[in-house]
């Protein structure tokens, strides 16, 4: 069952990774691809980018729209733990560098 998964996961990987063939993965594969695939449904679903094809914004676009985030939760003049953490986990699977995101 688990070479079933693993073949499954690297199949459905390979058709948005079609540049880059997995032949013998490992957990550490797999689970990169799966954080892949999820980053990607995950965009495509919630506001309809398709990560496969968009080009990414600069590493400075990145940052400006996090500050921005930040500041516009912080309007009411307390930047809560809570909105705090859902920017940066947003920006994450946005693929924002952690260099930003500290």
């Amino acid at each position: 069952l688990f070479h079933k998964v693993n073949k499954s996961t690297v199949n459905l990987s390979r058709s948005y990774h079609k540049s880059s063939a997995v032949v013998n993965p490992s957990l550490h594969t797999i689970m990169t691809s799966t954080l892949d695939l999820a980053t990607r449904h995950y965009t495509l679903y919630s506001t309809g980018i398709d990560l496969s094809s968009a080009k990414a914004p600069s590493i400075e676009d990145r940052e400006i729209y996090t500050a921005a985030m930040l500041v516009c939760s912080a309007a009411d003049g307390d930047l809560h733990e809570e909105e705090e953490k859902w920017i940066v986990g947003h920006q994450a699977a946005f693929g924002v560098p952690q260099s930003i995101l500290d």
